[in-house]
């Protein structure tokens, strides 16, 4: 691998812009973009979408890493931790309870419910984070953040996640629609492609839409994250009626302006 002193003065500006995006090692950064022509979109991109290649980190003890479980499980259940472990961790940490930041933590962990992780659970999702301690847990999430606005499909598969996570219950078939509109919000707002997403919602309310099923939630993602969904759209197609009668909905007031 190259070196600082070993490079021209205009690779290592590009090696400094690029440690800036990503908050990479100095290692991290020359080889990535060494592996792409030092072009700094395309490193970046690279970066974010193949992950496990520039894996820099040390492995994660487990030993401290159950150490700090064992500071936050629940007195009843010593190999949980409840709700109110979460809390205490999320304000030792200062990550907001209801921020993106604080699903993907549950992501990343596969928490299997809201209000709980097991100590399975974070034992090897920290460990797969390459975290031991708090001072590392924030900064470490929020690269993962950053992550998915350069990688689609990994925002997908937090997008997947995320049913099974705010269901009321394990056996719940349905996501209640005062959960998946503050959820949506969370996952989609502010996001290029998620132009249709106010109205989305605003249908969904005016039509008093009470749950949102399984399928509709995920094929939802793949219609609102094409740029081309409503000029595309195939009423014919396997989308589910819902989202039929929101494109129908949304063309009517489109032909009325």
């Amino acid at each position: 691998i190259l070196f600082q002193h070993q490079l021209r003065r205009d690779q290592r500006e590009v090696v400094q812009r690029f440690i800036q995006c990503t908050e990479a090692s100095e290692s991290v950064a020359i080889f990535c973009l060494s592996q792409n022509s030092w072009k700094l979109d395309a490193a970046v991109d690279d970066f974010y979408s193949s992950p496990a290649k520039y894996e820099d980190k040390p492995g994660a003890d487990t030993r401290k890493i159950t150490a700090l479980f064992n500071s936050y499980k629940s007195i009843e259940d010593p190999d949980k931790m409840s709700a109110s472990g979460i809390f205490r961790l999320l304000e030792d940490t200062s990550i907001d309870p209801v921020s993106l930041t604080a699903l993907v933590l549950a992501w990343q962990l596969d928490a299997s419910v809201q209000g709980e992780f097991t100590r399975t659970e974070f034992v090897r999702g920290m460990a797969r984070l390459g975290v031991d301690s708090l001072d590392k847990l924030k900064p470490r999430l929020n690269q993962v953040e950053r992550g998915l606005g350069q990688n689609r499909e990994q925002l997908r598969d937090l997008y997947a996640f995320t049913f099974n996570f705010a269901r009321e219950s394990r056996d719940a078939k349905v996501l209640a629609i005062d959960t998946a509109i503050p959820y949506w919000q969370l996952l989609l707002e502010g996001r290029p492609f998620a132009k249709l997403l106010k109205q989305w919602c605003q249908f969904l309310q005016e039509n008093k839409v009470r749950g949102i099923s399984r399928d509709t939630w995920n094929l939802f993602f793949d219609f609102i994250s094409n740029p081309d969904n409503l000029a595309e759209y195939d009423p014919n197609g396997a989308w589910p009626s819902l989202i039929d009668e929101f494109v129908e909905h949304v063309n009517s007031q489109t032909a009325q302006t």
